[in-house]
């Protein structure tokens, strides 16, 4: 897991490679949660997400710039995106939320 140090475009936080063990079984879907997906989520939920919380927001693109601003969320990322791309800017406690959801939903544990 991380990057490579000889990766100049990696972030500080994305040093140093390392392995990593899970220490009890996990579950892996085959394809990324949708924009969709999440959106469904969200209604059924009342979710909100970190990004939107927490003041500082999520990352996108103003058109010329990638930065972290408030107004980024996963529902505004600065490009386009449609309900069957990934979806984006939600923190490990938002996949949590949305995987327990997901869980309870569909009996798949």
């Amino acid at each position: 897991m991380g990057s490579l140090d000889s990766d100049k475009d990696a972030s500080a936080d994305e040093k140093p490679q390392h392995r990593v063990t899970f220490s009890k079984a996990n579950r892996v879907g085959k394809f990324a949660t949708t924009k969709g997906q999440f959106a469904t989520f969200v209604k059924a939920t009342g979710h909100q997400t970190d990004a939107e919380s927490d003041e500082k927001g999520g990352y996108g693109c103003d058109g010329k710039d990638f930065k972290q601003a408030k107004e980024y969320t996963w529902k505004n990322t600065g490009w386009e995106q449609t309900d069957r791309h990934p979806v984006v800017n939600v923190s490990h406690n938002d996949a949590v939320a949305y995987c327990e959801w997901a869980s309870k939903a569909t009996g798949v544990f």
